[in-house]
């Protein structure tokens, strides 16, 4: 990822085509792996900050101010962000729906080989780690929680529901919801999503796009960004300017549009 991102440093590339870069090479890049293995915290980090640093124009000879969050930008368009994966929770995703193949789908190979190895006499909701366990049935078992929490059980005629431990229903079932957004990210978060869905709809290059983005979202170099941010000397900044300087910098943006 390194060569690549170095190799697109030295290309003018715009915001619009940063992001599909970073959304279908990228970020693709390590989705084979995540679904059969729990990636450390430091990779995720690590891989992180080489699409944070090739979005801000940051590289290891000059560094340059990151104007947004990293969270921010996991963010869906509709909230105010830029729609990009955050890999922690990609990553427990894909190997979540690695845990529920093998739940739901117990007629398939790959959970046959898992259930003759690790749990042959139960079901995979006991099962415990084994002896030499590999590190991809590690990662599975790790969510397993986490996917007990979104299933319920249908209720039949009871003869092989466990009564004594769970309420009644005989197979699992996943509790589907329409939307995902919710599921991860706080709602204390969530903007006026209207006004953002409708600005990345409007008939305008998506370079004007993205520069409104960043006017919306108050991420541009401006002195007052600069003060807050201790880039710029508050005593040299006259802070009356503050407003000034913002609804200049609108109007200047709005003509020149």
């Amino acid at each position: 990822m390194y060569g690549m991102v170095e190799g697109w440093s030295s290309k003018l590339l715009s915001r619009a085509g940063k992001e599909v870069l970073i959304k279908a090479v990228l970020q693709s890049i390590s989705s084979y792996a995540m679904q059969c293995f729990r990636f450390p915290a430091t990779v995720i980090s690590e891989l992180e900050s080489i699409e944070a640093n090739f979005w801000w124009d940051s590289t290891k000879e000059k560094r340059k101010a990151h104007w947004a969050s990293w969270n921010r930008l996991c963010l869906t368009k509709q909230d105010g962000g830029m729609g990009f994966r955050h890999l922690k929770h990609f990553n427990s995703a894909l190997l979540m729906k690695q845990a529920w193949r093998l739940v739901s789908e117990p007629e398939r190979d790959l959970a046959k080989a898992y259930k003759a190895k690790y749990f042959p006499d139960t079901e995979f909701w006991d099962a415990l780690l084994g002896s030499a366990p590999s590190y991809t049935w590690r990662s599975i078992l790790h969510k397993k929680e986490m996917v007990r929490k979104g299933c319920k059980w249908r209720l039949g005629d009871g003869n092989s529901f466990p009564i004594w431990q769970d309420s009644w229903v005989p197979s699992t079932t996943w509790f589907r919801a329409r939307k995902g957004e919710n599921q991860t990210q706080p709602s204390s978060s969530r903007g006026p999503s209207r006004y953002w869905g409708d600005m990345w709809k409007w008939k305008i290059p998506p370079k004007i796009k993205h520069f409104l983005w960043r006017v919306m979202t108050d991420n541009l170099p401006t002195s007052s960004n600069m003060v807050k941010r201790g880039l710029q000397d508050l005593i040299e900044y006259d802070l009356g300017r503050f407003r000034r300087e913002e609804l200049r910098l609108w109007i200047t943006c709005l003509w020149d549009i």
